[in-house]
């Protein structure tokens, strides 16, 4: 597979895309089963006006403490670069790239001994959980290698004969501890797997401190998850994966797709 995957050119223009997605939320704290309530869910959705997958999948299982604490937190936010999408977006790939998988490439510096290959998977993590809570993509996986190409053609392989993955959201991200917090970069692409063309990219940049009591919760479900040396990073990869990936487009899923996404729990 030849990649069309480019730098990414960092500015000064702000900006973000908010959707009005982010105010709904459930208040069940039970992951709905999915059996003879299929058609159910499906009508409940039309009813209520929830036309977001991403907000039917939000009212599931542990998809809602962490999705919550992702509203509690959009206080802070990383600078916006540029962001861009392709032209022909709704025609091109609004309804045809839509089941997607992470591929992350991370530049870690002053991370503790031990802990490189964790914090490299919390960006993975992070970038996977906040596209499936908060856009309407179907993210099935994550992967993380030391290029870029490698860890896109791992990302593109990682569908099945029936859900195949066909597009791959790239995340070059670089980090370094400063003072009580960390400056973090990243570099995110939306990319199609069969030709590898861009469909969409943004990047951003900003210093956050380690401690941060808006995203408590959130770092101590991760340390729970990849160990203690990820506590330090947690608020600041958080903080600007969630500014960018806000601008992400808006794919359209088929109801049996909306299922697909309810399925994946997150």
């Amino acid at each position: 597979m030849q990649s069309e995957v480019v730098p990414l050119l960092v500015g000064l223009d702000g900006g973000q895309r908010w959707s009005s997605m982010r105010r709904m939320w459930g208040a069940s704290s039970t992951r709905l089963g999915l059996g003879p309530l299929t058609r159910v869910i499906v009508q409940f959705v039309r009813q209520a006006g929830l036309n977001s997958a991403a907000a039917m999948a939000r009212q599931t299982g542990a998809a809602l403490l962490l999705a919550a604490i992702a509203v509690g937190a959009q206080g802070c936010g990383g600078t916006l670069g540029q962001t861009w999408t392709v032209d022909n977006y709704a025609a091109s790939d609004q309804a045809q790239t839509k089941r997607l998988a992470v591929a992350v490439t991370v530049s870690t510096h002053g991370v503790t001994a031990g802990a490189t290959q964790a914090v490299q998977q919390l960006w993975a993590n992070v970038a996977r959980r906040y596209a499936n809570q908060h856009r309407d993509f179907l993210v099935r996986g994550a992967v993380v290698a030391a290029s870029t190409q490698t860890a896109l053609a791992m990302a593109c392989g990682l569908g099945t004969a029936d859900r195949p993955i066909q597009g791959a959201i790239v995340v070059v991200g670089a980090q370094t501890a400063v003072g009580d917090g960390a400056q973090v970069a990243v570099q995110a692409q939306l990319v199609r797997c069969a030709d590898a063309k861009v469909i969409w990219k943004a990047s951003g940049e900003n210093r956050f401190a380690s401690d941060d009591p808006t995203v408590a919760e959130l770092t101590q479900f991760y340390m729970r998850e990849l160990g203690a040396g990820v506590q330090p990073w947690v608020a600041p990869v958080f903080h600007l994966l969630r500014t960018v990936l806000e601008t992400m487009p808006a794919p359209v899923l088929s109801d049996a797709e909306t299922m697909e996404k309810i399925d994946l729990g997150e």
